[in-house]
């Protein structure tokens, strides 16, 4: 597969996809299949590693999940995940106004 498709599968930047594949590729979790002469385009392919190392990822995130549910009991967990994800917005939303130009200053007498 191509970065630049991965990249937009996962709705990541490509240039973060770029330096994640560059770590999964030095632990041999990928590896690439096909570059361009110009080295500008590459396709990638997951390794037998890889795919292992997704199984047991894959199972970890599982149990996590499991973990988490048993913690909340008979807790409206969908409320709960939308009271976090409200949360996270919100931080990210004043993360975002960090940024921004207070605008024009206006003397006040």
């Amino acid at each position: 597969m191509r970065p630049a498709t991965l990249a937009d599968r996962l709705a990541v930047e490509r240039s973060t996809m770029s330096r994640n594949l560059a770590r999964l590729e030095k632990r041999s979790w990928v590896q690439i299949a096909e570059r361009s002469p110009t080295g500008r385009s590459m396709t990638v392919v997951i390794t037998d590693a890889g795919r292992e190392m997704l199984i047991r990822a894959e199972k970890a995130w599982r149990e996590a999940q499991g973990s988490l549910l048993d913690s909340l009991g008979d807790t409206n967990v969908a409320g709960v995940l939308d009271t976090w994800l409200h949360g996270l917005t919100a931080t990210a939303t004043d993360r975002g106004r960090a940024f921004q130009s207070p605008g024009p200053q206006v003397a006040s007498d």
